[in-house]
């Protein structure tokens, strides 16, 4: 496995040094539902909200794959820290469908955070002049509470005159100011607490024409990787929790520590064997899968297919992995302040997003099999 470059070294070590705060935030961040105001600004401090932004824009300019191990390492500490890196990440990436200028005004603020979110199904846009007006609710839209710029997406509904430089029913993309839209207090949940991922409510909301996209220029990213990455991140952390408890709690019954009962040495080493296996999954695979973003060959259908496959199966391993850590913590998970009931959580949580869903599994044997020939 190819060593990291000196700049994503340079990434993991401001982690390592925010890991410490990222843990003490956890209880604020799981009592607020959002990440805690000094935790935000100083992911704000190290870039952590911008390592998928081009340098040109000021950004670190990582790859997916990088990013990808900058998410993995937050995760360590919180999951729903991760997840706010990684959407801040991953929203920005959309903004590169629009002008050069216009992308420059969006993600060139050095504290810029893109709070996003694609849904067809509840959000509309129509043509109006010389833009385009949004209308609807955008659930699920994490890190609102600490963005500055929100992405909508919906499809183009009402456009009889054919006014609009798109087909009918295509599927937009656009972006606005935070202020423009109202965010609503909807996120009451158990899994990725702490990430604010509330609704957002778009009420005839206006959008510069430049600032609009289709959906489908958006250059094409390695779906779900950095989600993965949140997955295996958050399976590390129960590993570690296990070890710490393991080394001290009694087992029933017994004047033995947990670490030395035999079901609870080969919980830990399969949990360990299935995470590694993950990250092995991740890494193989997204070394070899063509990045369009950077002028590369188009992916082939059993690409993407392939590269899906590795980012359901790692999300899929990384949950078997602290199901695995959470059976043998027993009762000890029961607390509300439990860190491997957290793990638990929020695992499970992550894999419930749409990129790492276990039904891809159906979609991509469709693909490898030769019945359909697209994922």
């Amino acid at each position: 496995m190819s060593q990291p470059s000196l700049q994503v070294r340079d990434y993991l070590a401001r982690v390592e040094r925010l890991g410490p705060l990222i843990r003490e935030s956890v209880a604020e961040s799981q009592r607020d539902r959002r990440l805690p105001p000094v935790l935000v600004e100083a992911f704000h401090e190290e870039g952590l909200f911008r390592i998928l932004i081009a340098k040109e824009f000021g950004g670190a300019g990582l790859s997916e794959l990088e990013a990808a191990a900058v998410v993995e390492a937050v995760a360590r500490h919180d999951a729903s820290a991760a997840w706010s890196v990684m959407i801040a990440a991953s929203s920005a990436g959309y903004a590169r469908a629009l002008a050069p200028a216009v992308q420059a005004e969006i993600l060139g603020g050095p504290r810029t955070v893109i709070a996003g979110v694609i849904n067809p199904h509840t959000l509309r846009f129509s043509s109006r002049g010389d833009g385009y007006v949004v209308t609807g609710r955008a659930p699920f839209a994490s890190g609102c509470t600490h963005a500055n710029w929100f992405g909508a997406g919906g499809m183009l509904v009402g456009d009889p005159q054919g006014s609009s430089r798109f087909k009918p029913s295509s599927l937009l993309v656009g972006f606005v100011p935070a202020t423009s839209g109202e965010i609503l207090d909807t996120w009451n949940v158990t899994g990725l607490r702490g990430s604010g991922s509330n609704e957002i409510l778009f009420s005839d909301v206006f959008i510069p024409a430049s600032r609009v996209a289709d959906h489908h220029d958006v250059p094409a990213t390695r779906a779900g990787a950095t989600i993965a990455a949140v997955a295996i991140g958050t399976a590390h952390h129960a590993l570690a929790e296990f070890r710490e408890l393991a080394a001290g709690k009694l087992a029933f019954g017994t004047r033995n520590v947990i670490r030395d009962r035999a079901d609870a040495q080969i919980a830990f080493s399969r949990a360990t064997g299935l995470v590694e296996a993950a990250r092995a999954l991740m890494t193989s695979f997204m070394a070899d899968y063509p990045d369009r973003t950077s002028g590369g060959p188009l992916q082939t259908p059993g690409e993407e297919a392939l590269l899906r496959l590795a980012c359901v199966t790692a999300a899929d391993l990384s949950v078997q992995a602290v199901d695995l850590i959470h059976t043998a913590a027993g009762t000890s998970t029961l607390p509300e302040n439990s860190v491997i009931g957290l793990c638990w959580r929020d695992v499970h949580a992550v894999q419930q997003n749409l990129s790492v869903q276990p039904k891809h599994y159906q979609s991509t044997g469709e693909v490898l099999l030769g019945a359909r020939k697209d994922i």
